[in-house]
């Protein structure tokens, strides 16, 4: 239950769209996503950033062939344009906010692909008995030049991870220097540094 339109392409690059469901969907996973992939094989290696039935919004990953899917949630739901940026073998994800600009969901993953890759757009039901349709619009994929500049920007990330699957939940997202998190004795909240 899972399509994927797709070209090739090499080196760092963003791909940016607009996601709409179409339709109330008849599973809360299915999902829309911005895909890059090592090649077409079931097991290949991807990363996507992706907008599920439900609203929820991860970047996913699986760097090996044939291995685990791993996920870091973002602390948003429902973003109506996303991105997915790839320089190097690193990959995250930003949505565009109200304010018009795009801001990081938090994280990002380190996949080894080898160029080049089948970077394009990808829609599965979560369900092998019924089709799901998403509209994606205003889709641009740009070549980017721009990360080899003498300006980086720090994104500070405070996380929550899963033990059991290793999968992550973005809670706070800054584009501030954050440290030291602590869990309150209760467990109810963190407390961190900036």
């Amino acid at each position: 239950a899972f399509h994927f339109v797709w070209k090739r392409a090499s080196g760092d690059l963003m791909l940016t769209a607009d996601v709409t469901w179409v339709g109330p969907g008849r599973n809360a996973h299915r999902k829309a996503c911005l895909l890059i992939r090592q090649n077409l094989d079931p097991g290949s290696p991807y990363v996507d950033a992706v907008l599920h039935g439900d609203g929820l919004t991860s970047l996913q990953c699986r760097a090996e062939a044939q291995g685990p899917t791993r996920e870091i949630q973002a602390n948003l739901s429902s973003p109506r344009t996303l991105r997915l940026e790839r320089c190097g073998d690193t990959a995250w994800m930003s949505v565009k906010g109200p304010d018009g600009r795009f801001h990081p969901t938090g994280g990002a993953f380190q996949v080894p692909f080898q160029d080049p890759v089948y970077v394009g757009l990808g829609v599965c039901a979560h369900d092998n008995r019924v089709t799901e349709q998403a509209l994606f619009s205003n889709v641009h994929l740009e070549f980017q030049p721009h990360h080899t500049s003498t300006n980086p920007r720090l994104v500070s990330t405070l996380e929550v991870i899963d033990i059991a699957s290793k999968d992550r939940r973005a809670s706070y997202c800054t584009t501030n220097h954050i440290e030291a998190p602590n869990w309150s004795p209760d467990g109810s909240f963190l407390l961190f540094n900036r």
